[in-house]
């Protein structure tokens, strides 16, 4: 097994991977503690549905329930439905916006990758493996809860920055390589 800088290449590879997982772990971890979801608050919709379901079998009981009550069970459903579409629209805004986050800090590590470390290419490695797992944990994210459009506009930003900067590390590495293969040894002086 070939070995670069003294290190064993599975050693690099694996640390290239590990470092990748553990990044995105990250990611996906901090973007949702610096912006949570929205906030159900059950109690109040406990309440109201409890309300409404006293009522409903108080109208199933008795038949017909007063104008006032029957008003009062219209209010309770409209306002429950109300909460529930309030919550919902807020729920699909978080998951918009995250999986934004998710895919613009993915094209971040992945661009970070392009730095130019000839000695730490493990790290390099495990920037883009990285930034490229943030990317597809983005990708399932907005599958999971999204739109089809957001869905679709998510895979077609991740597959043009995925394109863009891995066409950018194969020129890159192909540089490395002739600048590499050009080198000319010094040779010791004729005795």
């Amino acid at each position: 097994m070939a070995a670069r800088h003294g290190i064993p290449r599975a050693q690099q590879v694996l640390v290239s991977v590990l470092l990748g997982i553990l990044i995105v772990v990250i990611v996906g971890v901090g973007v949702r503690m610096l912006y949570p979801p929205p906030v159900q608050n059950d109690a109040q919709l406990q309440r109201l549905n409890d309300e409404q379901r006293a009522l409903d079998s108080s109208r199933r009981l008795v038949g017909k329930l007063s104008g006032k009550h029957e008003a009062y069970f219209k209010n309770l459903s409209t306002e429950i439905a109300a909460k529930k579409e309030a919550l919902q629209s807020g729920r699909e805004a978080w998951h918009r916006n995250s999986t934004i986050a998710l895919v613009a800090l993915g094209a971040l590590l992945m661009g970070l990758s392009l730095i130019r470390v000839d000695r730490r290419w493990a790290v390099k490695d495990g920037l883009f493996l990285g930034g490229f797992f943030t990317i597809c944990y983005a990708v399932v994210w907005s599958f999971a809860e999204s739109s089809a459009v957001v869905s679709f506009a998510v895979l077609g930003v991740a597959l043009a920055v995925v394109l863009v900067i891995g066409y950018l590390r194969l020129v890159q590495s192909r540089k490395l390589n002739v600048v590499r293969s050009t080198r000319v040894e010094p040779t010791p002086p004729a005795a």
